[in-house]
Parts: structure tokens; C-alpha cells; sequence
């Protein structure tokens, strides 16, 4: 009877799936779509803004997708995120005039869409050389996607924004020169462009999104014009205006410390750095704002100050690698500090009380060993450093009095064998520091006067004895170049 009555209703719902304009008919729509390599489906999105007919997903092996206006009566609207994401055989795609809504990151790791053919009476988008453009009126125009961005690359002036996703997953995209027509930098605009090593954000950008730069882990220089209002920058570090909130650091790995003086950790900030080991945290930080470590799936210790008063949504939100927390206060303290949801993971971990950070001082860590150096007289040698761990690089500068010169200069370590020194362009002279102290022993002498030489040579003209006048030339040599001659006539009488 039970199996009668599920029977029953399945066939009402496909009966009524079957009737023309009715809700659940449109729901369950899936169109298939022929085009050059496969096909693309098309579905009803009727449960959010916007609404309509969207593309929303795409074979693998498409080549050129022509999206058509109108199918079966209805207007295609849209082209749904992740519609052609990571389609690496499509090379070109058709968009016509119907499109209104086109949703970041739907050509996300097309890394071979060379061709963007845009429909002239579209009113919302528009294409040129690969890339696909946002232009809802005349002066504002933006960068919406551009998948086969490779190498060194450049957006023309004029173009307002960089849009969402716009560069996402352009693995071969090395550098990118912003005009500064550029007012702002969507969110996801350069998600996990890891080829990506430099970026140089000029004044007129004044609106960047977090995170932006997520998983660009080889993004180890930002340069921003000092006359930008909003941001500023350190090496692989994206700052505020003023430093205090760390914006961007995507390249971070290994033990890294976030320099003093930031008092705000921002949102994203570090976002998918699965290099990342250790972090220590400065004691002027009081905020870490939502996800700012999101992604670091190998972060394995923190530290942090007992200045922290908030910890926001998601900010370690990690795959269990984090095993120790090493915090400045007391227990008391850290259970006052405000944990929004879903960090876990810090409490998941051991947490160290009263501790500014893990012990690092181990019998492997090299002990800086001294220079001496040894007195001598008519000169001084300095050194810098005074003492050095081994392998690091010791200068000597020599001074001698005057009239007198270095003559000799040898670096001994604490057995006596000799260390070599290289003498440098400046006339310093460095070496590479033992594991032991080492000796500096220098001699002077007086230095070898260097003039100028004169020579002299004599040419003798006899021709003109016969009148008893005898002529002769005086040749004049200045350390063996011929200065000036000089002519002398004799009378015999």
C-alpha cells in the first residue's frame, strides 16, 4: 500500500512537471545547448536577484561556446559564476545582446579564451583583444575578466576598475602595469596568480577588496606611488595610508613576524599562505579581523600579544595543523578576549600562558663568536661586526698613518689555521666568520714615494756645420712619454 502511495505521487508530480507555464515545469527545465565541441545547459535561476535564463555549466571539450539570445522562447539572461570555469579548450565565446548579467569568475582558469565576441547593441558589456569588459555606461568602464592574461600585461587608460575575479587563476600572468585611470580592485581580482611576483598600485586606486591577492604566494613586492591617499607598502606587504593595518601578504612562509607598529591584522590577509609555519604577532596589536589567516593549512604555531582584545569570524579557521598557541598573558586574559565563531582550532591547540613565544635557543643555534684585533703600529684595523656567528661576513677596514701603508693583513681562528680574506672594491677587506673566535693581525710600512720621472735623449743635425752652426734637438721624456722636444743651435765660430 505504502509503495502504491509513493507511486502515485511520483507520477502526479511528473504529470504536473509536464504541463506548459506552470512554476514547477519551469523549475525543473535544463536545457541543452549545442555548440563547437560539446555542449552548454542552460536552467531557470527564479530564487534571488538577478533572475532569468543562465548558462551555468559547460563541457570540457567546448571549443566556441555562441550563446544564443533565445531558446524554446526564452531569453538567456545570464551567464551563472563558474559557468565556464576552467574550460582550457575554449578559445572563443559569442555573447549576444539578450546577456544582462554576466557573474564574476564564470571564465575563472580559461587560460586559452583568447576571443570575446560582443554583441554591438549589448548594452551592459563590450570586448577587446581577450578581454571581456563591464561597461554599463560610457566613463565607467571595467575589467571583468581577462583568462588568457600571460606574462607582462597592461589594461588600457581610461578603464575604471578591475573587477571581481578578473585575473583569477592566471597562473601565467608575471606583472600587470595599472593606468591611472584605475580607481579600484575587486574582490578575488588576483586569487591565486601564482606567477605573479610584483605589482605597482598607482595614487588613483583608492578602493582594494579583500582579499584580492589571495594565494599569489610569489607576490613578494608591492609598490605603491607615495601620493596614494589609502595605501602604502613594504616589500611583499600591502599596508593602510599609515601602516597600522596589514592588509595583503600573500607570499608569507615559513616563520614570519608581523612588524610592530600594525595594530589591526586585516580581513584575508593572509589567506591561503599554506607556507606558512609560524607567525609571531607585535604587542600593538589589539584586532584580527574575519579569515585573516584563513587557508593556512600548515601554520603550526602563533603568537600573540596580550594586547589582542578581538579575534573575528574564521580567522584561524585552519585544518587542525595548529598545535601551539604561545600567549603573552595570563588565563585569565586570553578568556577575556573576544572569539567570534569558528576558531576552534586555538583552543583545539596547547596553549602556553605567560609565554612570548616557543624556547628557539638550541645547542644547533651558532653562539656569535668575537673578532680581535690585534695592535700594531703606524696604522688601526676596525671591524664590523665586533662579533659574528659563523658563516656570517666580517669587514675590515685598514687605516695607516700618514706616509704609510698596509704591508700585510691575516685572520687566524682560535686553532691558529688561517681564514681567508678577499680583499672588496672599496678597499675593505671581508672574510666569512669560523665557529670560533678568530684573530686580526695587520703590519704597516712606509709608503713608496712615487714621482715623476724625467728622461732625456739628444739628435744631433751636422748638415748645417758647414756655416758653424750645429743644431740639436733635446727630446724630453716624462716616465717614458715623449713630452716636447727641444730645439738648440750651437755656433762653431
Amino acid at each position: 500500500m505504502r509503495r502504491k502511495c509513493i507511486s502515485m505521487l511520483l507520477a502526479i508530480v511528473m504529470a504536473l512537471s509536464l504541463l506548459p507555464g506552470t512554476a514547477l515545469a519551469e523549475e525543473k527545465e535544463d536545457i541543452v545547448y549545442p555548440v563547437t565541441g560539446g555542449n552548454i545547459y542552460i536552467h531557470l535561476i527564479d530564487d534571488g536577484k538577478p533572475q532569468g535564463y543562465f548558462v551555468y555549466k559547460c563541457d570540457e571539450t567546448v571549443t566556441k561556446a555562441d550563446i544564443p539570445g533565445e531558446i524554446n522562447g526564452h531569453t538567456i539572461n545570464g551567464i551563472d559564476e563558474d559557468a565556464f570555469s576552467d574550460c582550457t579548450n575554449l578559445t572563443s565565446v559569442t555573447i549576444p545582446a539578450e546577456i544582462e548579467y554576466i557573474m564574476p569568475g564564470c571564465f575563472s582558469g580559461c587560460s586559452n579564451l583568447t576571443e570575446f565576441v560582443v554583441d554591438e547593441d549589448n548594452a551592459s558589456y563590450s570586448a577587446e583583444n581577450g578581454i571581456l569588459y563591464s561597461s554599463w555606461y560610457a566613463d565607467f568602464k571595467r575589467v571583468l575578466a581577462y583568462p588568457s592574461a600571460t606574462g607582462e600585461c597592461s589594461i588600457s587608460e581610461g578603464i575604471i576598475g578591475i573587477g571581481n575575479c578578473a585575473f583569477q587563476n592566471c597562473t601565467g600572468l608575471t606583472g600587470l602595469t595599472i593606468p591611472s585611470s584605475v580607481t579600484s580592485i575587486g574582490v578575488y581580482a588576483f586569487q591565486n596568480c601564482t606567477g605573479l611576483t610584483s605589482l605597482t598600485i598607482p595614487a588613483s586606486v583608492t578602493d582594494i577588496e579583500a582579499p584580492a591577492f589571495g594565494g599569489c604566494v610569489n607576490l613578494t613586492n608591492f609598490s605603491v606611488a607615495a601620493d596614494n591617499p589609502n595605501y602604502s607598502a613594504d616589500g611583499s606587504i600591502l599596508y593602510n595610508k599609515d601602516k597600522t593595518t596589514l592588509l595583503a601578504c600573500s607570499s608569507a612562509s615559513g616563520a614570519f613576524t608581523v612588524p610592530n607598529g600594525v595594530t589591526s591584522i586585516g580581513r584575508d590577509a593572509f589567506e591561503d599562505c599554506t607556507g606558512l609555519v609560524s607567525v609571531v604577532l607585535p604587542t600593538t596589536l589589539t584586532t584580527i579581523q574575519w579569515a585573516a589567516f584563513q587557508g593556512c593549512d600548515n601554520l603550526s604555531e602563533v603568537t600573540i600579544p596580550v594586547s589582542v582584545i578581538k579575534i573575528g569570524d574564521f580567522a584561524f579557521n585552519v585544518w587542525g595543523s595548529l598545535t601551539d598557541v604561545y600567549y603573552a598573558g595570563s588565563e585569565e586574559q586570553w578568556n577575556a578576549i573576544d572569539f567570534s565563531d569558528y576558531n576552534n582550532v586555538l583552543f583545539n591547540a596547547t596553549i602556553h600562558y605567560n609565554s612570548t613565544g616557543p624556547d628557539i635557543s638550541t645547542p644547533d643555534t651558532p653562539a656569535a663568536n668575537p673578532v680581535t684585533v690585534a695592535s700594531a703600529s703606524h696604522g688601526t684595523v676596525t671591524t664590523s661586526p665586533a662579533s659574528a656567528k659563523a658563516g656570517e661576513t666580517v669587514t675590515l677596514t685598514a687605516k695607516p698613518e700618514q706616509g704609510y701603508e698596509l704591508s700585510a693583513l691575516t685572520v687566524t681562528d682560535a686553532g691558529g689555521k688561517a681564514v681567508a680574506t678577499s680583499k672588496q672594491s672599496d678597499g675593505t677587506y671581508a672574510f666569512t666568520m669560523p665557529a670560533s673566535a678568530v684573530t686580526v693581525q695587520a703590519s704597516f710600512q712606509e709608503a713608496k714615494q712615487s714621482g715623476t720621472a724625467f728622461t732625456f735623449d739628444f739628435e744631433f743635425d751636422t748638415s748645417s756645420m758647414a756655416g758653424h752652426i750645429l743644431t740639436i734637438k733635446i727630446i724630453v721624456y716624462m716616465n717614458g712619454i715623449r713630452l716636447l722636444d727641444i730645439p738648440v743651435e750651437l755656433s762653431l765660430s
